[in-house]
């Protein structure tokens, strides 16, 4: 289980397929994340959130062949 410190989040991004007139075009990452752990001093954001991330800001990490990312929590744009 990942913890982080502060007002850290870390999260995963959420890969969706895109179409286009029927086609499958493939998976293709979205600034959509889920929320996997969240800083005890962190206020608004919770586990399991879907949250809009910037395209940066944040630090990528490998953690058991999963790509995640860490960011404070002012950093999220918007909570789904």
């Amino acid at each position: 289980m990942l913890q982080t410190v502060k007002d850290r989040i870390i999260v995963y991004q959420i890969s969706e397929e895109q179409t286009s007139g029927g086609i499958l075009i493939g998976k293709t990452k979205t600034n959509k994340a889920k929320v996997v752990a969240v800083g005890p001093e962190a206020i608004t954001v919770k586990i399991d959130n879907e949250v809009i991330i910037p395209s940066q800001g944040f630090e990528s990490f490998t953690y058991k062949d999963k790509s995640y990312l860490v960011m404070p929590e002012e950093n999220i744009l918007a909570i789904l």
